[in-house]
This record gives structure tokens, sequence and C-alpha cells, in this order.
């Protein structure tokens, strides 16, 4: 779908009124903590097919502040939603959409540094990833697909060195889907 039928569709989508949202650790109270941001820790019923989640919240202080992710199992496993306009965060988080198999497209902010392993584990109807950044900033983004693993053998004799037996990549498939995606860069909002 170009990113101009995805925002007419999106245009009169509402956010969600329906959100709990937390903190990551301990709370107390504290000048810092009362600005701390907010992570959103769930959507109650009924989960909407279109999230478009705020940028900003209020939290149990009534200050506004910013909301910057999302708790680990907020999505996981959800088969309602279809699409997702994320809010300004910083990476996503491991298995954060693992098997939300409807969702199809998505939009990731320009300020995503990192994708954690199998954040989009079982998301196989994912079509359009619409990103708010230049193709130079997406491909800076960290995005997890394996990793490398040395075997080592026995220790070499006199030495405090061991051989190596194997040094390969391992894929890991867990972010295939979106890589397979079609990738639409310069998409703002």
């Amino acid at each position: 779908m170009y990113f101009k039928d995805f925002v007419n569709k999106i245009e009169n989508t509402k956010e969600p009124e329906n959100l709990e949202f937390g903190y990551m650790g301990y709370t107390y109270i504290s000048g810092v903590m009362r600005r701390a941001s907010l992570l959103v820790k769930s959507i109650n019923d009924p989960v909407p097919e279109v999230i478009k989640f705020p940028d900003r919240a209020i939290n149990k202080w009534g200050n506004e502040v910013d909301v910057s992710g999302f708790f680990p199992d907020v999505f996981r496993g959800n088969e309602t939603v279809t699409d997702i306009i994320l809010p300004e965060i910083g990476w996503i988080r491991e298995g954060t959409f693992e098997g939300c198999k409807n969702l199809r497209r998505i939009t990731i902010p320009r300020h995503v540094k990192e994708i954690r392993r199998n954040a989009f584990a079982g998301c196989d109807s994912l079509e359009d990833v619409y990103y708010e950044g230049t193709r130079e900033e997406w491909e800076k983004i960290v995005i997890y697909i394996g990793k490398r693993v040395i075997e080592m053998g026995n220790l070499i004799p006199g030495t405090p060195v061991c051989e190596v037996v194997a040094d390969y990549e391992k894929h890991d498939p867990g972010n295939d889907a979106l890589l397979k995606a079609n990738i639409h860069f310069n998409c703002k909002f």
C-alpha cells in the first residue's frame, strides 16, 4: 500500500483510550520519576485493528510525559491488530510483535536505533514498513538477524589459547518478516 493510501486509511483513527501505562523497574516519588517517560503496559479489550499510539500521556502525578516504548507482552500473540503507528521510541524490544500474524503495516519512527531478536517473529502478513527517516538512516539501524558462533577446541600446549574449531554466523529467522516487507522511506505524519 502506498503511504498516501495508508495515511488516508488512518487519518480518522483515534489514539486508543483504553491504554494502561507503567514504568519498568521501581517507581519512587522524586522529581525525576515525576518526569520519567511511560511505557504502554497493556491495551484493554477490545483491541482495535488499527492502533495509533500517543507520543505523550499523563502520568500518575498529572504530568504530561513522553511515551517511550512497551512492556514485553503488549502485542505478543495479538491476532486482531493489522496496522500500528508507533510513538517516538528508541528501540523495538525482543519479541515485541511476536505472533501478530495479521499485522500488515507498521510505521517506525526515525529515532529507532535497534530492532532486537524476534521482534517480528510470526508476522508473516507484514507487507509494508513506513519509516520516517531516509534509506541511509534505515541502514544504520541494528536489526538482529543472527549471531556469531565460535566453537573452541583444545588448549594449545604451552599457551593460554584454545584452537578455534569453527567460526560462523548462525541465522535467526525472528526478523525475516521485517526484512521481506516493502520499506517506504521519508514517511512522516
